[in-house]
């Protein structure tokens, strides 16, 4: 672990490191060894084994993109209700980028990744504590495609900010930006009023919603269509007779093309 820079950015602390294994570990380590990480921000330039779902790679140039970590307060929030988070971190993201981008192509994929189209412009990992029967801390790991232009042939389908709009971005304040929206968009959890706007916002945005798509279900490719999500933030799919399934995330692949 490199050493660590401390910068604050319209009153908002953050840490800065050259290079972490990944920004999740450093708040968890710390978490662990009893500190008080909520509202601490970190965010690293290069990380050696960032992770997304399901321990997918997370590649990124050295200086190029944003890798960051937030620790979010969501002690107002019931344990079975923590689906509620991969909602409202996604949206408080696509805030952000519709200032940017054309937004009429920015989806949620379930359950939280962000694409451009058909291609993957934010990653997203969240690791949540919980204490009895409510939620706890959230530590919430996010990389966005910024100025990065190349990437590895191994990964699918990648897209950033610059090869969309041919410009460079300032990645502090656009740090900031995320950061303010996603703790906004994460407050409208407080009320009935704001979770109704914050599910009705991610059906909205969700990525193939209401579309036929090919997908892989249990080692076999079929022909589904999302309809919905169970309170669990299980995905739920409808095949070609009318059944639905009811899937977790190693259970279902989206197929591209």
């Amino acid at each position: 672990m490199d050493t660590c820079q401390t910068l604050v950015v319209n009153e908002q602390k953050i840490l800065r490191f050259k290079s972490l294994k990944s920004t999740n570990l450093y708040l968890q380590q710390k978490l662990q060894e009893g500190d008080d990480i909520v509202n601490q921000v970190v965010m690293t330039d290069y990380q050696t084994a960032g992770k997304g779902l399901d321990n997918n790679r997370w590649e990124s140039e050295p200086g190029m993109n944003l890798l960051f970590s937030m620790a979010l307060d969501v002690s107002f929030l019931e344990a079975e209700n923590q689906f509620r988070i991969s909602q409202a971190v996604p949206l408080g993201i696509i805030n952000v980028l519709k200032k940017y981008l054309p937004k009429n192509s920015l989806y949620v994929k379930w359950p939280n990744d962000v694409y451009y189209s058909d291609k993957k412009i934010v990653g997203m990992l969240i690791n949540n504590t919980l204490s009895n029967r409510m939620m706890d801390v959230s530590i919430v790991g996010i990389g966005v495609n910024v100025n990065q232009v190349k990437f590895g042939d191994d990964l699918p389908n990648p897209i950033s900010m610059k090869i969309i709009t041919d410009s460079h971005y300032d990645l502090m304040p656009l740090l900031v930006e995320f950061i303010d929206s996603i703790r906004q968009s994460v407050s409208l959890l407080k009320s009935s009023d704001g979770v109704k706007m914050v599910e009705e916002s991610y059906i909205r945005h969700l990525y193939r919603y209401g579309k036929k798509a090919r997908y892989q279900y249990k080692g076999k490719i079929m022909t589904l269509m999302i309809v919905g999500f169970d309170k669990f933030g299980r995905l739920q799919l409808q095949d070609e007779m009318g059944k639905i399934i009811t899937c977790d995330l190693k259970e279902i692949k989206f197929l591209m093309g």
